[in-house]
């Protein structure tokens, strides 16, 4: 087991049962019951995903978590099949 994996169990223990995401960094770890929500509240978008997401954080919809400092973290040595001139599908 890498200390990435002891690490995630650690904080997943310090969870309350009932948590739908948890922003680890760069990405979010989404529970069964998160996925769930997010099916149901997110099946026709009429703000961008992140927007409507904060928005049903503090209603108190989503239940979310973050850890800090970040345990993911982007590096910017890699190349990105988002951004402009990235030849990463290339």
């Amino acid at each position: 087991m890498n200390s990435t994996h002891k690490s995630m169990l650690h904080i997943h223990s310090l969870l309350p049962l009932d948590w739908d995401l948890l922003n680890i960094g760069h990405c979010y770890a989404v529970s069964a019951a998160g996925a769930l929500k997010f099916i149901k509240l997110f099946a026709e978008l009429y703000l961008p995903l992140d927007l409507q997401l904060i928005s049903k954080i503090e209603e108190g919809v989503l239940k979310s978590y973050s850890v800090n400092p970040a345990s993911i973290i982007q590096i910017n040595d890699n190349p990105s099949d988002v951004s402009p001139g990235a030849d990463f599908l290339e």
